[in-house]
């Protein structure tokens, strides 16, 4: 250490260069800051300072009363092509998955009768999923549809809450998402648990309407990690479902 660089910077360079030659293992957690200060002799104060400075620059993420985890590889996402994590995920080892997480029928809002052209008050089936690559928590999602025309949806969907296997089943192959908007914003408590993150660190919003040659399927809103996901836009219109 030179006495120009300060202690909590070589700590952070040293447990960088760790993390970069996979000192931490698969599942990728770091010591405690007890342990960090007692390894290198300084203070608590000092070792969360440098561990802070290795989550600043998305080396690791911190989740308070569980401990600090090592950043994996960002996930790509496709936009405009189909809205799913099964078939948009690009470049990622792990297996894309779902957990239902509830769904119930709710009287449309005029918002959401005008993105699936009913008429306001009608009924919707709202579906609330949690999207997982590997055993990371990723995305949560809420798809409205028009419950008249898509009642036994979440039945089709099955016991992997599947979303292609249900458009399948109301033989819906190809879809046109359009409206796509997206932003970022800070998430609810509830969103940074489902999630596994902090609470301080941002999440991005994206809204899109699927649509086909019938007219629209279904209005959905997903919150993603935004320290976890890279998002590709593609020219495609469509995608087929196989």
């Amino acid at each position: 250490m030179t006495s120009k660089q300060a202690i909590w910077r070589v700590i952070g360079d040293a447990l960088s260069e760790e993390i970069l030659t996979g000192a931490f293992g698969p599942d990728g957690i770091l010591p405690a800051d007890t342990e960090v200060a007692k390894r290198f002799g300084v203070s608590r104060l000092t070792a969360r300072k440098a561990l802070a400075s290795l989550q600043n620059k998305g080396l690791i993420r911190i989740l308070h009363g569980k401990g600090a985890f090592v950043e994996h590889d960002i996930i790509q996402y496709r936009i405009l092509r189909r809205e799913t994590l099964l078939q948009n995920m690009l470049g990622d080892d792990g297996q894309p998955r779902r957990q239902l997480l509830s769904n119930r029928v709710e009287k449309a809002s005029p918002e959401i009768a005008d993105r699936l052209n009913i008429l306001a008050g009608a009924n919707v089936l709202v579906v609330d999923l949690l999207g997982f690559v590997g055993n990371r928590p990723l995305a949560i999602s809420r798809s409205f549809l028009d419950a008249q025309r898509y009642g036994k949806f979440v039945e089709a969907m099955g016991e992997q809450a599947d979303i292609e296997r249900a458009l399948l089943a109301y033989g819906i192959k190809s879809v046109k998402p359009t409206g796509v908007t997206m932003f970022a914003r800070m998430p609810t408590s509830e969103e940074a648990t489902l999630l596994d993150q902090s609470i301080a660190r941002p999440v991005v919003q994206k809204e899109c309407a699927d649509l086909d040659d019938d007219g629209p399927i279904r209005y959905h809103v997903a919150c993603y990690a935004a320290d976890r996901i890279k998002f590709t836009f593609d020219g495609g219109n469509s995608r087929d479902s196989h």
